[in-house]
């Protein structure tokens, strides 16, 4: 009876030893997925970040061309102006000068 149970025993222990084999290398396998899916993710937060701050200084890029596009449309709307002022003296100047000669 008592070599019965032993041998009952001995193969509970051996089941279970190949189990704990099993488990151990799930663990494993599951360990090393761990760590490929850790560094892929590292990877790709470290290419957010590259490409985020590619954003923020396109951003900032963008905000000063337009800064000085504005700056520069505004010179040129000051000159067209001082050029049809000058114009019109222009124009006076040369009736002024018509009218001296006819007298």
């Amino acid at each position: 009876m008592q070599q019965v149970l032993g041998n009952v025993y001995q193969s509970k222990i051996t089941e279970f030893k190949g189990k704990l084999k099993q488990c151990l290398s799930s663990t494993a396998l599951l360990e090393e997925e761990n760590k490929t899916f850790r560094n892929k993710l590292l990877e790709w937060i470290d290419r957010w970040k590259k490409v985020n701050a590619k954003k923020n200084q396109y951003k900032k890029s963008k905000k000063s061309i337009l800064s000085t596009n504005q700056l520069l449309l505004d010179r040129i709307e000051k000159q067209n102006t001082k050029i049809v002022r000058l114009k019109a003296k222009l124009a006076e100047a040369r009736r002024v000068v018509s009218l001296h000669n006819r007298i």
